[in-house]
């Protein structure tokens, strides 16, 4: 029964990612310095189209192009008020209606950042609507994409942009040449890591893509190396008590036309189990 319950649980998650599943390059080329060259302003209006430049789906490591691979379900997150409370993030994703909950991680939370999980059946077009409403918040300070890579185990690794840049100088780096790059890029520097001739720069500008920044800074050839730093978070393989929890975060964010459908999808999976343990039984004892 246990194992019957277990493979329900993945058909229903599997069920909402069906129900509820439903752009050019940038306008100008980076300015020095400034930033509305990156990323363009959206406004929104009634029935207004927004357009949104694509993002780049690789980035450049030690120089060499990395493929990238986005995952839509999650968005990273950091408030402008600081220690933003358990009870105003919930909150606030309430008011989003698009969020089932967020990744409890210590490596995120130390740097202030909340992996949030989205309603199953995000699409990049969604992402990206949705993000573009959050560029506009005063309560949001980071906005940032989250990648997936599957490891040699099967397990899925994700990769979450943190709004650092580390930038690796071809001269040797001192903090004069650091204060310089603030100047010329929408850049704030944060530290010197002199073993790897490196500097960790913070992002200034919620519009701009991390990617996108440090892909376009390496391609002026004028560093070594220009990387977003992420951190990686390892999933694992989810219990039958992890399947019932996340099924229930769905179950009580899911709108009440889905809830309706997967309540009445329930109840023919429990008739269906039902009839075919009867069956059972009757063979059963006609063979005795």
């Amino acid at each position: 029964m246990k194992k019957q319950n277990m493979k329900y649980l993945v058909c229903m998650l599997f069920s909402m990612l069906l129900i509820l599943a439903g752009t050019s390059l940038f306008a100008q080329q980076m300015k020095a310095g400034d930033s509305q060259g990156v990323i363009p302003k959206v406004g929104f209006g009634k029935k207004k189209v927004v357009e949104i430049p694509d993002k780049p789906m690789f980035y450049y490591e030690a120089g060499q192009r990395v493929e990238l691979e986005q995952d839509f379900g999650f968005v990273a997150v950091s408030f402008a008020k600081e220690n933003f409370s358990k009870a105003d993030r919930h909150k606030y994703y309430k008011k989003l209606t698009l969020v089932v909950s967020e990744l409890k991680e210590e490596t995120l939370l130390k740097e202030n950042i909340y992996v949030i999980r989205l309603m199953p059946g995000a699409t990049e077009k969604k992402w990206n609507i949705f993000t573009q409403y959050m560029y506009r918040d005063s309560e949001i300070k980071y906005v940032g994409r989250v990648f997936k890579k599957i490891g040699e185990d099967k397990i899925k690794v994700l990769w979450v942009t943190t709004g650092d840049l580390k930038i690796e100088f071809k001269d040797q780096v001192d903090i004069e040449k650091c204060n310089a790059l603030s100047v010329e890029f929408p850049l704030t520097f944060k530290t010197i890591d002199t073993e790897s001739n490196s500097a960790y720069y913070k992002k200034r500008d919620i519009t701009i893509d991390d990617v996108d920044l440090a892909n376009q800074m390496f391609e002026t050839e004028k560093f070594v190396s220009v990387e977003p730093v992420f951190i990686k978070i390892k999933g694992k393989t989810p219990s039958e008590e992890d399947l019932g929890r996340l099924n229930r975060e769905l179950m009580d964010s899911a709108p009440e036309n889905v809830k309706l459908k997967m309540e009445r999808q329930k109840a023919e999976h429990m008739k269906k189990m039902q009839r075919e343990m009867k069956e059972k039984m009757e063979k059963s004892k006609q063979k005795q």
